[in-house]
């Protein structure tokens, strides 16, 4: 990776935040199906939030010629872009208070 030793992210950093991405993603998709929204509003916003997380943290990485955590701004840009989308669209509370039902609960 040459001069750039410090780079390499872990697999919390790419795990943690796939996660949250996937939640949003099927919160998109209930909200779809619902007929409120027309496409993937927060999985698009996110995706963006995680680009610019890792173009600040690799900026800060060479600004300061030292290795930095990268979940230290990953989690912040993604909280701000879901939280920010939410509150435009004033759906916080139903997204805070959403959880995945499984297959089974949906079958009965």
């Amino acid at each position: 990776c040459g001069d750039f030793k410090f780079s390499m992210l872990g697999l919390g950093d790419i795990a943690v935040p796939g996660l949250f991405c996937a939640l949003l993603a099927k919160w998109d998709a209930v909200k779809m199906s619902e007929g409120s929204s027309q496409g993937f509003t927060y999985l698009n916003v996110i995706l963006l939030m995680y680009i610019l997380s890792l173009v600040t943290t690799i900026a800060v990485m060479v600004v300061f010629n030292h290795a930095q955590p990268a979940l230290l701004y990953i989690c912040p840009y993604l909280l701000i872009g879901s939280v920010s989308v939410a509150l435009r669209r004033g759906e916080l509370s139903e997204l805070l208070a959403f959880s995945v039902q499984g297959e089974e609960s949906s079958k009965t």
